[in-house]
């Protein structure tokens, strides 16, 4: 577990938090798990713009939530990355009293 205190708050938010903060970016990490997955799978199976479903991955790939796992040929013969989160369970609370954050990060056992 991260504990970050007050220095630290508002960076951690920005740097973890916010990536994480948003439904396509939940379902990447959701459908990331296992094999992992390509944006243009994500973005289909999500039905998120491209456009947008590439910047949520580069968002995350900032993160230790996401990474590169490796690269494919499509079934049309295009070169694609595949990504997979090596995360299974994530929490997150806060201390207004303290002003503290606390996340908790548990490590995919596949």
């Amino acid at each position: 577990m991260k504990n970050v205190e007050n220095a630290d708050l508002e960076n951690s938010i920005d740097d973890l938090i916010c990536p994480i903060a948003d439904d396509y970016s939940l379902a990447i990490l959701s459908a990331t798990r296992g094999e992992g997955k390509t944006v243009r799978e994500l973005s289909r199976e999500f039905e998120i713009p491209i456009a947008t479903c590439y910047r949520r991955v580069d968002k995350l790939l900032e993160t230790p939530l996401l990474d590169m796992k490796e690269k494919k040929l499509t079934e049309d013969g295009r070169r694609a990355t595949v990504f997979r989160t090596g995360v299974s369970f994530i929490e997150i609370s806060f201390s207004l009293e303290e002003k503290s954050l606390n996340v908790n990060i548990e490590p995919d056992k596949k």
